[in-house]
């Protein structure tokens, strides 16, 4: 912004950039300029080689506007320009020069005594001094330095002085003189040792930390910068070393579920139940219940334990299983591999039932002159006397003759051995033989299902209430 003195009166120029006009349009703009900053409305514009001049009318930018009326001159782009504005003192005199011109011509044309003229005749005029028209109807005097923005510091001529550009920060130095500080992406401010502004790195959970608009005492931040509940932390190796220490305590409880994600190796034994019916839970490694073990499983009954699997599953028992008691169940049999193709099937034989404990022997015999006495404990492998005492009721079928036609028959069973008869007294073919009992030892009297007195079956039972 330059100077120039004219009749009298100060006048500022400014013609930083260029400008671009357009034949028979208002509008106008610029490149490099600052006109709104700089005040610049109002201003009688000339542009170089255009043969026209205009006054600013009104600025929307520092670099957009509109004249007064219509431009007269050619269309001219990034022309050369000069802008004149009058400085404030200037602009004031200017305005009150116009009002006394205009009071003079009434006075031309008004009574012979006019109010503003007996008010202007009142004033006492000084140096440096202004008549100021006040609204109403009155004049007084103002200095020429209470005119304009007051800058006594020199703080707006420092901003005046700067050169803007997109995204700065100002910050005054050790000195008090202004600088621009230009921001850069993801950046955070701080101070330095000297207290000047500094732009530091801002990482995701620096970022996340700051736009966090609210959390609870439950919650704990992850390196991620997401939130997570406080139930889900880590359990650091001190933590679960001392956890392990108190896991080890003789007498140790726990009033909670207990979950391992490893094998439970109990050394002496594994107890379940107390205030509630004992049971193990078994689960796959799809974490799908596939059965249970435990008191009244399957049965309803809190003396019992049972098994209990789901209804696409079973028990399987890889070796031998030793029962001391009873066995009962829906059905009986075995599957093996097949004799005669064991690796591609098996061989399913199902047990055949009956209503009482039956026990059955079975083998042959050669009749030496048409007679041959059968000793069940010594065809069976079993101890002398052992016949008598496990059975009762024992019954022979009738024989069969294996090598002939001669008519064989049994005898009554006494003491565990009974006689075979054919009719022909020669005869020495060799016959098969067959005896079916019901068991009458100690044992089958103390099943539940058996008669404790004779130890028959009783097949027919009314069921229980669970």
């Amino acid at each position: 912004m330059g100077d120039l003195t004219v009749a009298g009166y100060d006048f500022e120029f400014y013609e930083t950039g260029t400008m671009s006009v357009t034949a028979g349009q208002k509008a106008f703009t610029g490149t490099g300029t600052a006109w709104k900053i700089r005040g610049c409305e109002g201003a009688l514009v000339i542009v170089s080689g255009a043969g026209a001049v205009n006054f600013v009318s009104t600025l929307s930018t520092d670099a957009a506007g509109e004249f007064r009326t219509a431009w007269t001159g050619p269309t001219l782009a990034n022309a050369q320009y000069t802008m004149w504005l009058p400085s404030a003192v200037a602009a004031t005199a200017l305005s009150n020069h116009q009002r006394l011109a205009e009071i003079i011509a009434s006075i031309q044309n008004a009574q012979p005594e006019n109010a503003n003229l007996t008010a202007l005749a009142g004033l006492g005029g000084d140096a440096e001094t202004l008549v100021r028209f006040l609204a109403n109807g009155s004049f007084d005097l103002v200095k020429t330095s209470d005119i304009g923005i007051q800058d006594p510091k020199g703080t707006l001529a420092k901003f005046a002085a700067l050169t803007l550009a997109a995204r700065q920060l100002f910050q005054t130095d050790e000195n008090g003189a202004l600088k621009a500080v230009a921001l850069a992406s993801n950046k955070a401010l701080a101070t330095d040792e000297n207290k000047d502004v500094q732009q530091i790195d801002l990482g995701t959970l620096g970022r996340a930390l700051l736009a966090l608009a609210v959390g609870t005492n439950a919650q704990y931040m992850q390196g991620d910068g997401t939130l997570q509940a406080k139930t889900g932390l880590p359990v650091s190796t001190a933590t679960q070393t001392a956890l392990n220490a108190k896991a080890n305590l003789t007498g140790a409880n726990f009033t909670g579920d207990v979950n391992t994600t490893g094998s439970m190796n109990p050394k002496n034994g594994l107890s379940t139940g107390g205030i509630g019916q004992g049971k193990i839970y078994f689960y796959n490694n799809g974490n799908a219940y596939v059965g249970e073990i435990g008191v009244s499983v399957n049965t309803g009954f809190g003396n019992s334990i049972g098994f209990y699997n789901n209804v696409a599953g079973n028990w399987a028992f890889n070796n031998s299983m030793s029962v001391s008691g009873s066995i009962t169940g829906g059905s009986k049999s075995f599957e093996i591999d097949h004799p005669t193709d064991i690796y591609n099937k098996d061989l399913v034989f199902m047990s055949t039932e009956a209503p009482m404990a039956g026990v059955e022997f079975w083998g042959t015999v050669r009749l030496i002159d048409g007679v041959a006495e059968v000793d069940l404990d010594a065809a069976s492998n079993l101890s002398p006397g052992t016949f008598a005492a496990l059975t009762q009721r024992a019954i022979p079928l009738r024989p069969n003759n294996l090598d002939g036609n001669a008519d064989v028959r049994a005898g009554h069973i006494i003491d565990g051995k009974f006689t075979i008869y054919a009719n022909d007294p020669t005869c020495s073919d060799e016959v098969s033989w067959h005896v079916k009992a019901e068991r009458g030892d100690s044992f089958i009297k103390s099943h539940p299902r058996c008669d404790p007195q004779t130890g028959l079956l009783i097949p027919e039972h009314e069921k229980e209430d669970v």
